[in-house]
């Protein structure tokens, strides 16, 4: 009789090759809470920081011992800590490599202790459409919740951290307040990492994106993900085809223009079609034909690249096919005169006679919180969608007025704020460079000098004069508490 249960029991816990039967997957050995000390610049008194902020984040444990997480997981740190689940212990750990471009990042523990009781996940491969899956959330210090979403759509979204376009997954899920690092798994393997949320679907980046992340040298050498420079269009209507000579191509998109910076300069023209990429037709939309996903956004294939890779281009230019290839050129979302980020540096400035000037950045602007595209000051936002090209020269920035300090030396101008500067001095302003060195030749008039700041687009002026512009300078350091004298204009 014991021999029999002994045989049924054995039998239970084999499978039908007589192996037994793998331990189920425990998720808190794998995943990892970070608590992040963040602060941020002032965006109204760029020479000052806000207080700190503790934020927590999730990361989750990779083969060679590092975390991978979200690049938002570190922006702005001053500080973090990692944190097993069931452990009360803290310990610090440092940034070992992150691109803001795609919003990933890697730290790893200060003390390789922290990491004996954890385990490496496993990485799994791009996620099936309507496929299920599981997104962790930390439920308390020792455990995690295990929520359940479908894959509903992969759409190219702008990154939580940059301006570069990428493939993300549309996750549909019935909870809210994710999108914090937290990882998504399919059959115990990692398969997504989300960066945010719409209300009920989650945005996670996929493997396509953490797998070329992963496979890059984080170092020096790290060649990043890769733009075109080019703009394209959907080429929808049949008159437009028949005119750039297009009316008898399937599919294709057109080219609205070229950057100055892109490697396709010269050998691209506005009202080129493109018909193929790396030999993938594109439809007249702008979508490729992905073996999973079906159709997905031709910047997908872009997303596959490095900075450095061959891209090929079969094109159309009125009626003829040519083909084209150039190296490509990784993405820098501060290549624009509207700088997109600057996380844990100075912001650049100046104080002139109380003027605060900055450079415009999309992170001023999102002070205005999730609607900022639409509440933002109209000028400002203008410039960042209409007049935010990329210029040949990379040190191009938009340089605007924050505030004005007020003191008696600048009075009749304290209410000015958020002005675009076009001149100072009649010399054009492309940033705080050109801003300095206009300041420093002042306009001449019976014999006193002024300056003269024109603003944009509406020809709105100061004058003010440089008498006395030390002392006032010192006398507003001192009211204002800004300790900083670099931030003044003229003093050392």
């Amino acid at each position: 009789m014991r021999l029999w249960l002994g045989i049924c029991l054995l039998l239970f816990v084999c499978g039908e090759s007589g192996a037994f039967a793998a331990a189920p997957i425990r998720y808190e050995d794998q995943v990892v809470r970070l608590h992040v000390s963040k602060r941020e610049v002032d965006p109204s008194s760029p020479w000052q920081s806000e207080d700190t902020v503790q934020q927590e984040f999730l990361g989750v444990v990779l083969p060679n011992g590092e975390i991978l997480t979200t690049a938002n997981t570190v922006a702005n740190a001053i500080f973090i800590e990692m944190q097993r689940f069931g452990s009360t212990e803290r310990g610090e750990a440092a940034l070992v490599f992150v691109d803001y471009e795609v919003n990933l990042a890697l730290v790893k523990p200060v003390a390789t202790a922290q990491l004996l009781a954890t385990k490496a996940v496993t990485l799994g491969e791009d996620v099936g459409m309507d496929e299920s899956v599981e997104i962790f959330k930390g439920r308390d210090a020792y455990q995690l919740s295990r929520l359940p979403a479908s894959l509903q759509d992969v759409a190219v979204i702008g990154a939580a951290t940059s301006a570069y376009g990428l493939i993300s997954y549309a996750l549909k899920v019935q909870q809210n307040g994710l999108g914090w690092s937290e990882p998504v798994f399919l059959h115990g393997k990692l398969v997504g990492l989300t960066t945010g949320q719409d209300q009920n679907f989650v945005q996670a980046a996929p493997m396509l994106l953490i797998r070329h992340f992963l496979s890059d040298h984080h170092d020096q050498s790290y060649r990043g993900f890769p733009a075109m420079g080019v703009q394209l269009e959907p080429l929808l209507s049949p008159d437009t085809r028949r005119l750039i000579g297009a009316g008898s191509a399937s599919g294709g998109v057109r080219v609205a223009e070229v950057f100055a910076n892109s490697p396709f300069l010269g050998k691209l023209q506005t009202n080129d079609v493109v018909l193929a990429v790396d030999g993938v037709a594109v439809s007249e939309q702008g979508f490729v034909t992905h073996p999973t996903w079906g159709k997905v956004h031709l910047k997908y294939l872009l997303n596959r690249h490095f900075g450095g890779d061959e891209l090929v281009l079969k094109g159309l230019r009125q009626g003829r096919e040519f083909t084209v290839q150039a190296p490509l050129q990784r993405f820098d979302s501060n290549r624009a005169p509207v700088v997109t980020y600057s996380y844990g540096e100075p912001q650049p400035h100046l104080i002139f006679a109380g003027l605060v000037f900055r450079e415009l950045s999309q992170d001023y602007l999102k002070q205005w919180g999730k609607d900022w595209r639409d509440i933002a000051p109209s000028d400002l936002l203008f410039t960042l969608n209409f007049a935010n090209k990329v210029t040949a020269q990379a040190n191009t920035r938009r340089i605007f007025l924050v505030r004005v300090l007020a003191d008696p030396f600048n009075r009749g101008y304290t209410e000015l704020r958020h002005k675009l500067v076009a001149t100072v001095n009649g010399r054009p302003i492309a940033g705080l460079s050109d801003l300095r060195a206009a300041l420093a030749r002042p306009v001449r008039m019976n014999g006193k000098d002024y300056a003269r700041i024109q603003f944009a687009p509406v020809g709105e002026e100061v004058i003010l004069g440089m008498d006395g512009l030390a002392e006032a300078q010192a006398r507003m350091a001192r009211t204002y508490e800004i300790k900083t004298a670099a931030s003044f204009y003229g003093m050392p």
